[in-house]
């Protein structure tokens, strides 16, 4: 819930991560794909733009995918229940998400 309601912040605030279109060349991407993320960016790569990311990228599977649209679009609900390591790898895309984009570099040193 605490997840939920912290991505749910994050759209409200017009900043949420793209997860469905590449966030570089716009192309749609199959929701059952694995995509690089990259936080500076402000989300999903396509296949062929997520060949040429760099380093600071992430691959979020087609799950993380799903919960993080749900979460971004206000249907906590559609995601269920997280097991302890999802959980942990949601916590830490926010934790790096919010670094990029809120706080000028400095430590989130309350997360």
């Amino acid at each position: 819930a605490g997840l939920a309601g912290a991505w749910s912040l994050v759209a409200a605030f017009g900043v949420a991560p793209s997860v469905d279109d590449c966030v570089r060349c716009h192309e749609p991407i199959g929701p059952q794909r694995a995509v690089r993320f990259t936080h500076a960016a402000g989300g999903a790569l396509c296949e062929a733009c997520g060949r040429f990311a760099g380093p600071g990228t992430r691959t979020l599977p087609p799950e993380a995918r799903a919960t993080l649209r749900a979460w971004v679009s206000g249907a906590p609900d559609a995601a269920g229940p997280l097991d302890e390591a999802s959980a942990r790898a949601h916590q830490r895309l926010l934790r790096e998400f919010l670094r990029e984009h809120l706080t000028d570099g400095r430590p989130l040193r309350a997360f």
